[in-house]
């Protein structure tokens, strides 16, 4: 365990608060381990340091007052070793150990805080440790103790912005060392924690940083891949829900939001109506528009783009993917906008993945959010190159390359076989018996009839569907 301590702040804006961030990357990388503390003295524990950089961890802080005025950030390195000659399943249960004991104090302590620190130690320790150990039961049940650890504590009030990025960048942490090969209980687990806490700083009022947004996609792409069709539709929902959340607050000028963590990657991107133009990507993920293309000349324009490598929908009766999906959102003035008043298409670029090639693709599918299933219509296939699909679309939602499928048509009734013989060669008469104009047998006009009505009931079903000020501190340990 370390002791990290404040000393000499004065300040008439009472009570101080201590933030700690840690790097085991020489400083190229921080992650929040505590955020407004209200103590200037706080003891932990800390992940192990990192071989290759002499088992150094970088420990920066800072001292908040009452309004959020920051001193100058602090750093101290210190050493955190791993277990003597502790490696692969050794070293799992090492951890193990460790989460059990010290888990444990922190939900004695009934601080919110202490928990929140721990379990972000122990999953930068359990990510470490799960790689490459064989041991993925154990890596699992270590990550679903942390996991349920963190739930409680955050489930019991109010916590800090703070708390609430760490936990995330936790939950990120576990669910990556627990691999592709987890179970669906431990996912759908994971997946519930992560949609509550995402729920939870929604509701904080404060909004969600990138940095907290990041954490989110990280663990949420995690799980992408491997899992249940709902669960992964369930995941990709709240990918959208993030990336709308960290792209709200842009304005034009701002530079783009973007995020890219496990084979997702988001963007966000705000300018002025008539400003709207040109190419916009995330990756390969992204869009062209037509040079005739307007959205008139007032009025601000946020462009979201979502890419992701697994495809989170599934194979329906009308159409079969096989690529990732390319996802697609205009608001204006913070209102959804509906293009599909535009004549001229938009070109969707959707990259080949998951083994999807330009000459075994034949069509472009966007998914139906209300009717649940695969859909081409207003979406023409181009050929682009040997790793891009191009979609020319006359609307915007969640787009994929695959096969259509459309069914095979409805074969005609057969005439009755009354008064006719087996080749249809029987009288054919207006007047006969069983025919009627145009010698047309009854049954064939009652049929074709029924048929036309059952077209209009179709069709109209489907149209009814469519409807502070700074201060300079110092820090000392």
């Amino acid at each position: 365990k370390f002791t990290f301590t404040a000393t000499g702040f004065v300040d008439p804006d009472a009570p101080l608060s201590l933030s700690l961030e840690i790097s085991r990357d020489g400083g190229n990388s921080y992650t929040t381990i505590l955020t407004d503390y209200t103590s200037l003295s706080y003891t932990t524990i800390l992940p192990f340091g990192k071989q290759d950089e002499d088992f150094n961890i970088t420990v920066r802080g800072r001292v908040k007052d009452l309004y959020g005025a920051s001193s100058l950030p602090a750093t101290v390195v210190v050493q955190a070793f791993r277990p003597a000659n502790a490696s692969g399943a050794a070293l799992v249960e090492a951890v193990k150990n460790a989460a059990e004991s010290t888990l444990e104090q922190a939900r004695q302590s009934g601080d919110v805080t202490e928990v929140v620190s721990v379990a972000s130690a122990l999953g930068e320790m359990l990510t470490d440790a799960g790689s490459g150990s064989g041991s993925s039961g154990e890596v699992e049940n270590v990550a679903s103790n942390i996991v349920d650890t963190l739930d409680a504590a955050l489930s019991s009030g109010a916590v800090t912005e703070g708390a609430q990025q760490a936990a995330a960048e936790t939950a990120a942490n576990v669910i990556e060392a627990t691999g592709s090969g987890s179970s669906q209980e431990f996912k759908e687990k994971a997946a519930s924690f992560i949609s509550n806490l995402i729920d939870k700083t929604l509701g904080s009022g404060n909004g969600m940083s990138t940095d907290t947004g990041t954490a989110f996609v990280r663990g949420l792409a995690a799980m992408m891949s491997g899992g249940s069709s709902d669960l992964a539709q369930d995941l990709f929902a709240n990918v959208k829900s993030i990336r709308n959340q960290t792209s709200a607050n842009l304005v034009p000028g701002e530079d783009p939001v973007t995020i890219q963590a496990n084979g997702v990657s988001t963007y966000g991107a705000a300018a002025e109506a008539e400003d709207v133009q040109g190419n916009y990507s995330v990756g390969e993920y992204g869009m062209s528009l037509p040079t005739s293309f307007s959205l008139g000349t007032s009025g601000v324009i946020t462009v979201e783009i979502i890419g992701a490598e697994s495809q989170p929908y599934p194979e329906t009766d009308e159409g079969s993917p096989s690529t990732g999906v390319t996802s697609i959102t205009f608001y204006k003035d913070g209102v959804e906008y509906d293009i599909s008043n535009h004549s001229d298409p938009l070109t969707i670029f959707i990259p080949l993945t998951n083994g999807a090639s330009n000459t075994t693709l034949s069509s472009c599918l966007f998914w139906d959010e209300t009717e649940k299933t695969w859909r081409g219509e207003g979406c023409t296939y181009q050929l682009f190159n040997e790793y891009l699909a191009a979609c020319m679309c006359t609307h915007l939602t969640d787009f994929a390359g695959g096969t259509l499928v459309t069914p095979a048509p409805t074969p005609a009734p057969s005439p009755s076989s009354s008064g006719s013989s087996p080749s249809g060669s029987g009288s054919s008469s207006s007047g006969d018996p069983g025919t009627g104009t145009g010698g047309v047998p009854l049954v064939m006009i009652i049929a074709i009839v029924a048929s036309v009505a059952g077209v209009l009931i179709i069709v109209g079903s489907v149209v009814g569907v469519l409807k502070a000020k700074k201060k300079k501190k110092s820090m000392s340990r």
